[in-house]
């Protein structure tokens, strides 16, 4: 092999390394991307079962309130055979500490929002 064939061949060969080296790079940045891709779809899914989780919670509270109101007072027109003064009073008790509830829980959750910590 003469000296020109050998330069040629390391011409080619480094030729050949550059196109695989941005071949590996373009494949890395593609694979990055994709990462970054999925994390992003991941954290936005989180947030939106933490979003679930709290509606869930907030309408939980109200029905129970108002539930077991109704069911107090129910329960005490029975015990005392009155007309159903005591469902109408204790249904309306029980809204009103369904919604205290609702507004604490979206209280502390707004908190734990500001301060950076899951509430």
């Amino acid at each position: 092999m003469t000296h020109q064939d050998r330069e040629r061949e390391e011409r080619e060969m480094k030729a050949r390394l550059e196109k695989l080296s941005g071949e590996l790079g373009a494949n890395r940045k593609h694979a990055t991307d994709e990462r970054a891709r999925e994390e992003t779809a991941m954290a936005s899914g989180q947030e939106t079962g933490k979003a679930f989780s709290l509606a869930f919670r907030m309408i939980s509270e109200l029905i129970g309130g108002i539930l077991v109101g109704v069911g107090i007072g129910w329960g005490l027109d029975k015990l005392l055979t009155t007309s159903p003064i005591f469902i109408i009073i204790f249904s309306l008790l029980g809204t009103a500490a369904g919604f205290w509830n609702v507004i604490r829980a979206a209280s502390s959750t707004s908190q734990a929002g500001k301060d950076g910590t899951s509430g």
